[in-house]
């Protein structure tokens, strides 16, 4: 089956944020960017409970599943958006990032706040087939927490039961990195250098409201990575922005796959 996928920091809710980089003005222009690409599942990254609900409300062809980093509906979200009318979720969970990955709100490796990767198996309301999707946020201080969740992201790739998987996330970590090294060691495929066509491979993902570039290939610390029985076809750096105003600090990136038995 042929599905596109997002992963998309979206910069959480911060007052320091002014004029024209407010989560009021930002909004509609990033909703236009997900629409435009209409995916079938996007990682979303960063979103406190307030953006939670203003995306519920201009995304309605979909769902979400994910728990907040620390535990329940508090704090950031690693959710997955899902289009509902093409697919549904038959389990889902979320663990944490550190030495106690069932402990809600745990820390691990000197990581400046709970770090955690939200899952979901889908089945497609077509075919039947199924996949797992995961979605992350690694730790933007301690290059240690970032390689052990890295590791621990491997550990637990076995719950897939050999069906597709795909990952996505802000890693905080470059595509050349140990992060990365870890997680293609684990089985993992980074499909920026597995995609038939790639689209902006001059581009960063960090724009940081300011840099058209991204930061260049150095600052690409977003990715989409997979497992298993899947294909990709198309990955794009997202580089929409009006004028001057970036929808989020991240460029998204955008990627066309397929998953199971057409793979």
């Amino acid at each position: 089956m042929q599905i596109g996928v997002m992963s998309y920091n979206i910069r959480c809710l911060a007052s320091e944020d002014g004029t024209p980089h407010t989560w009021a003005e930002r909004l509609p222009e990033l909703i236009k960017v997900i629409k435009d690409k209409n995916p079938d599942f996007i990682g979303i990254q960063e979103a406190v409970p307030q953006q939670m609900s203003d995306l519920e409300a201009k995304l309605s062809d979909y769902q979400w599943i994910g728990e907040g980093r620390d535990g329940g509906e508090k704090g950031e979200r690693s959710a997955i958006f899902f289009r509902k009318a093409a697919f549904e979720v038959i389990d889902t969970a979320t663990y944490w990032l550190s030495e106690n990955p069932e402990e809600p709100g745990s820390k691990g490796w000197g990581s400046s706040c709970p770090r955690i990767v939200s899952w979901g198996k889908f089945r497609s309301l077509d075919n039947g087939e199924e996949l797992y999707i995961l979605n992350t946020h690694f730790d933007h201080i301690a290059s240690k927490a970032r390689e052990k969740a890295a590791a621990l992201l491997g550990e637990r790739s076995d719950l897939s039961e050999g069906l597709p998987m795909v990952l996505t996330g802000d890693f905080n970590a470059n595509h050349e990195s140990t992060p990365f090294q870890i997680l293609k060691e684990s089985g993992y495929l980074n499909l920026w250098e597995t995609a038939a066509e790639r689209k902006n491979d001059t581009l960063g993902t960090f724009n940081n409201f300011h840099d058209p570039t991204g930061g260049g290939k150095e600052s690409r610390i977003d990715g989409i990575l997979t497992k298993g029985e899947v294909t990709a076809r198309f990955i794009e750096v997202v580089n929409t922005r009006n004028g001057d105003q970036f929808p989020s600090d991240h460029y998204p990136l955008y990627a066309v796959l397929e998953a199971g038995g057409n793979a």
